[in-house]
């Protein structure tokens, strides 16, 4: 409801703009057409008011002339804050994972792309920490599915998602890989940081009441950037990972 609300105000707004400036193009002409009548009509000995003509054709003239103006600035205003508003749907439609709302994996591999690339570029900085990657995903999902049916299962992603989105920094990046699996780029981050990250949010998820199913776990895997790595070397090794918690017991953290 707060992003409709948002998206609305933002249309009125920018219809509110175009037509101020339609309004204020309006003004401009009226001044112009007076100033003109006068200069014009002053030397045949033609009494001319100022910016209220006496003469009810001019009069109304200038007054349709104006009603134009603002009809054709919340025309314009309309047909530009739809525009946007459609920008915005088809950036979403590329950018973001349509249920969960968090991006998608094509913007994970470029946000990864981009870290990756930051490490390589400014390695030289002193004190500078490369990024690390947190892979988990929900234990024994195909479970959920089955006993409360795909709905449920979806209600879980989505609050995971925001509750995961709202334990995390500004900088961090939150992404869906694929079915129940998430991912979090956690830029300027060693070891420590990311293992305090991503047992934090271990612990949130487990202790968090689900509609329908109750309590849930999620297992997870770490993998921080080496000199050598590439995308998939890191992905791998995040996998990994993961997949030695899972071997582990589940619920819990591990690190390569």
């Amino acid at each position: 409801m707060e992003k409709v609300h948002n998206g609305t105000a933002n249309q009125a707004a920018i219809i509110l703009q175009i037509t101020f400036g339609a309004l204020i193009a309006a003004m401009l002409f009226w001044m112009l057409e007076s100033y003109m009548a006068v200069y014009f009509f002053q030397n045949a000995g033609f009494v001319h008011d100022w910016l209220i003509p006496h003469n009810r054709q001019l009069l109304f003239h200038r007054v349709l002339v104006v009603i134009l103006f603002l009809a054709f600035g919340v025309v314009t205003g309309i047909a530009v804050s739809r525009g946007k508003r459609l920008e915005r749907q088809l950036k979403e439609l590329t950018e973001l994972d349509p249920l969960t709302r968090i991006y998608n994996r094509r913007m994970f591999i470029a946000f990864l792309e981009k870290e990756i690339y930051r490490s390589k570029r400014y390695k030289e900085v002193k004190r500078r920490c490369d990024p690390a990657l947190i892979m988990f995903d929900i234990d024994y999902f195909k479970k959920i599915n089955d006993e409360y049916g795909n709905k449920s299962g979806d209600s879980v992603l989505v609050a995971i998602a925001s509750l995961v989105k709202k334990n995390i920094r500004s900088a961090d990046i939150l992404s869906r890989f694929g079915g129940e699996e998430f991912m979090i780029i956690a830029p300027e981050t060693d070891v420590e940081g990311a293992s305090v990250l991503a047992e934090k949010i271990r612990y949130l998820i487990a202790q968090h009441d689900f509609e329908v199913v109750g309590r849930v776990t999620v297992t997870l895997g770490i993998s921080v950037y080496k000199a050598d790595d590439t995308l998939d070397s890191l992905v791998k090794r995040a996998d990994k990972a993961l997949y030695t918690a899972k071997k582990n017991g589940r619920n819990r953290v591990e690190t390569t």
